[in-house]
């Protein structure tokens, strides 16, 4: 489609790429099953969710969306592969109120160090120093960053005497 229209797009002045970004899908197996969701979407399919949610990936959005599946009935449990959630939140003061909410929510738990391997229709294994294990999940959430559309966005190059990539 992109290429497509591009054919039509010759002689401008600028032309800005500004496409956006898709969800990340990391290799995990079972990732691909109906049960699995994109941060952004456990928002607005948050009703059709089971009761107990895996959040894969505890950075602020995953953090963010297990507190308000927690906050909505759900018991959500974030897994994340480094040693602190929300890592890269800034420090002075949002970090502390981020971690006071969390703490503060009894659906909201979370594993650290941890890595998903198979998503399976009852449960999310993952690894640890401590070795294999299962956590029940009716659900499972995905936030593990997103992928720019570098190479869709790049197909614009050429049809101005400008380009700039954004976003």
């Amino acid at each position: 489609l992109v290429a497509s229209y591009l054919h039509y797009v010759k002689g401008y002045d600028v032309v800005i790429a500004a496409l956006g970004a898709l969800p990340a899908k990391p290799p995990i197996a079972g990732v691909d099953s109906v049960k699995v969701y994109y941060a952004a979407d456990a928002f607005i399919y948050n009703e059709e969710l089971g009761k107990n949610v895996v959040i894969i990936g505890g950075g602020e959005v995953g953090v963010e969306t297990a507190m308000h599946l927690a906050k909505t009935g759900h018991v959500a449990t974030v897994l994340e592969m480094r040693g602190e959630l929300a890592a890269d939140s800034t420090f002075v003061h949002y970090r502390s109120m981020f971690q006071a909410a969390w703490e503060s929510i009894p659906n909201f738990h979370w594993v650290l160090n941890a890595t998903a391997k198979e998503i399976t229709p009852d449960h999310v294994t993952y690894t640890d120093a401590q070795g294999e294990h299962q956590l029940p999940a009716d659900s499972v959430v995905l936030s593990v960053g997103m992928r720019a559309k570098s190479g869709e966005a790049l197909s614009f190059f050429g049809a101005g005497k400008q380009f700039y990539l954004v976003g």
